[in-house]
Formats: structure tokens, C-alpha cells, sequence
């Protein structure tokens, strides 16, 4: 059975003499992350992205992070910030603004969120999975019209998937069955 401080302690030595070393460092977050040691996953993701700026990687890690294990709105709100940056680098990024909506709504901001889903739309109107997101958002938000248009748009969408043989498991969206 491996060690894990013995490991932790291999990654210490080695990221010391290669702090630069990227992938390595990739590599302890996630095994931080399969030990549910997310603040020492996120302070590690912080020390990646400040080796490397404007490292899309290491941004979208940083903000996933914090974003699923952060403990407070203020990290929530940097999850936003890091997000919004990436999208100065990559504006025409689908997945980005998806990103961005998850972190809007877990901050609080639907308005926000709503506004992103509707721009990741734009950029990717086959998706039936954004188009699931937005109806189940504009739900939450008692746009019940607008919600079943673009729900029955999302549903068309993945029947259509299925007739070509695309066809993904049933609908998961990444905001999850309801928004809070």
C-alpha cells in the first residue's frame, strides 16, 4: 500500500527542485483531491497559477476548485474573477461560460448567471446540455415560459443526438437537478 505522507513528502522534494514543474504539480492536486484535502489543494492550485499566469489550465483549475470545494462567498466571488479572465483569453469559449454561470449562481448573482448561459447559447446552440442548464435557471428564476422553450429545445436536441448515434446517457447538467 502506497504512503500518502511518503508520497506528499516525494512531491515536496521534487516540486522544490522543479517548481516550475506543471504537470507535477497537476498531479498534487488531484491526489489532494482523491484525499479530500481540498484547501491544500487549492492553495497548491493558487501556487500553480501564480508560477505560470495566464496558464488557462491552471486558471479553470484554480476557479473548478474553488468553486466545488471553497468554503466561503469570497471564494466563490475569486472563482468568478478567475473565470472572467480566462474568458479575456478565450471570449468565444462555451464551456467557459458555462463555468462562469456556475460560479454566478453559487455567488449569488442569477441575473449574472442567466446572462452567461444565454452567451454560451449563442456560441454553442446545439448543446443540449447548456440548453438544459438555462431552462432549469430560468426555472429557478420563475421564467417558467422561457424555460419550457428552451427545455424542449435541450430535449429535441439530444433525441436529435440519439438518431445519430451521439446520443450521451440521459441529461446531466453541470448545475445539477436545481438551482439554489
Amino acid at each position: 500500500m502506497i504512503d500518502p505522507e511518503g508520497v506528499e513528502e516525494w512531491y515536496e522534494t521534487v516540486l522544490t527542485a522543479c517548481p516550475d514543474w506543471s504537470r507535477l504539480r497537476d498531479d498534487r492536486i488531484m491526489n489532494r483531491v482523491d484525499r479530500r484535502q481540498y484547501a491544500a489543494a487549492i492553495e497548491e492550485a493558487r501556487i500553480g497559477l501564480a508560477k505560470t499566469p495566464q496558464n488557462l489550465l491552471a486558471m479553470r483549475r484554480l476557479a473548478t476548485l474553488l468553486l466545488e470545494h471553497g468554503s466561503s462567498p469570497v471564494e466563490w466571488e475569486e472563482s468568478v474573477q478567475i473565470t472572467l479572465e480566462t474568458l479575456e483569453i478565450e471570449p468565444n469559449n462555451p464551456n467557459a461560460w458555462r463555468a462562469l454561470a456556475l460560479a454566478q449562481v453559487k455567488s449569488g448573482d442569477v441575473s449574472g448567471a442567466e446572462k452567461s448561459l444565454r452567451q454560451s447559447v449563442a456560441l454553442s446552440p446545439n448543446d443540449y446540455r447548456i440548453r438544459t442548464e438555462l431552462a432549469l435557471l430560468l426555472n429557478t428564476a420563475e421564467k417558467r415560459g422561457e424555460a419550457e422553450v428552451e427545455m424542449s429545445e435541450a430535449i429535441r436536441l439530444w433525441d436529435e443526438q440519439g438518431k445519430q448515434g451521439n446520443q450521451p446517457m440521459l441529461p446531466e447538467p453541470m448545475m445539477g437537478p436545481t438551482f439554489p
